[in-house]
């Protein structure tokens, strides 16, 4: 499987190549971006969130599986749930069935001041899915204070992390 960098917002990571960018919204401070490929998703939320104002992450998966549960219409049965590490952050991550599996990660960047979700979905736990989760995330960086990567389509570019996004419009196929 052949991997690639994917930018977005100051995140960087690798994704497979077969993954393609199928929503995103919101700006720099709170916004979302979804991954899709034919037997998986990746969908990384983030909220900005101030010191001395940042819930617990334990509040914010409490809030998220609430979330889960009226969307779904179904009480979420949490498999798994255990402490982590995430680009140098303290994370969460929790492991639920749905109609597919699911793994996430919480935690809180100090250094960009937000809450981020990270949202892994399988038709089913294999080694293929094992090895995008791994990929990336140990790949992953949530801020920096070199160039932020953008990625739209198959082009990517660099700009300096002082240009933060406050509004775009992409157009496909016009």
């Amino acid at each position: 499987m052949e991997f690639k960098d994917f930018g977005w917002n100051s995140f960087l990571f690798r994704i497979p190549q077969d993954a393609r960018l199928v929503r995103e919204g919101g700006n720099a401070k709170s916004g979302y971006i979804r991954l899709e490929a034919e037997n998986y998703f990746l969908e990384v939320k983030w909220e900005e969130a101030q010191p001395g104002k940042v819930k617990s992450i334990s509040e914010v998966v409490d809030g998220f599986v609430k979330k889960l549960e009226k969307d779904s219409k179904q009480k979420i049965s949490i498999r798994g749930k255990r402490s982590t590490n995430i680009f140098k952050h303290d994370a969460l991550f929790l492991s639920l069935k749905l109609d597919v599996e699911e793994r996430i990660y919480f935690w809180y960047c100090e250094e960009s001041l937000r809450i981020i979700i990270f949202r892994f979905a399988f038709k089913s736990m294999n080694t293929t899915s094992r090895t995008i989760m791994r990929q990336v995330l140990t790949s992953l960086k949530c801020h920096g204070e070199e160039l932020n990567v953008w990625t739209v389509l198959e082009s990517s570019f660099k700009v300096p992390p002082s240009f933060q996004l406050t509004e775009r419009k992409m157009v496909v196929g016009r």
